[in-house]
């Protein structure tokens, strides 16, 4: 999906240089916070994406949606996903970034909240999109390691 990040005019020239501007990628789709985990499901579906936008009635930005979190959650069968609302889920208690938000920190946050995908929000609160995980691998992949290997031990 490289061809699908956004075009910066900012060119960093290593890792550690990266922020999440850089890596930034879109959310296809978005679900309201009130449907139903069966539509989220179906949304997923229907546009081929890992993670829908959750916004509430309003617009307003409340989450990111993981298809790993559906699938990871052994308490959903097809009774509660028709019937729990993506506003139950603890899932869009996550972390957000800021478009400055350098490659390390988003690396760190993504371990700690053993997510796979942060929401990047602008200063007016907009979602310009997510960074995951494999963001980070393939920055990584692309620039080389963040310091010289002997300096990491």
């Amino acid at each position: 999906m490289a061809a699908d990040r956004t075009n910066n005019s900012h060119q960093p020239q290593t890792l550690a240089q990266l922020t999440a501007v850089d890596l930034v990628g879109p959310v296809s789709a978005t679900i309201r916070d009130d449907a139903t985990l069966w539509e989220a499901l179906e949304r997923f579906l229907l546009h081929h994406t890992r993670h829908l936008a959750v916004v509430d009635s309003y617009g307003r930005h409340r989450g990111v949606l993981s298809d790993g979190n559906l699938l990871l959650d052994e308490s959903l069968d097809v009774p509660s996903l028709r019937h729990r609302r993506v506003s139950d889920v603890n899932w869009l208690d996550r972390p957000t970034v800021g478009p400055d938000t350098g490659i390390t920190r988003i690396a760190e946050l993504l371990t700690l909240y053993e997510c796979d995908a942060l929401p990047v929000i602008d200063h007016h609160g907009q979602m310009l999109g997510v960074v995951t995980r494999a963001d980070v691998v393939r920055a990584l992949a692309d620039h080389g390691p963040l310091a010289p290997i002997e300096q990491r031990c």
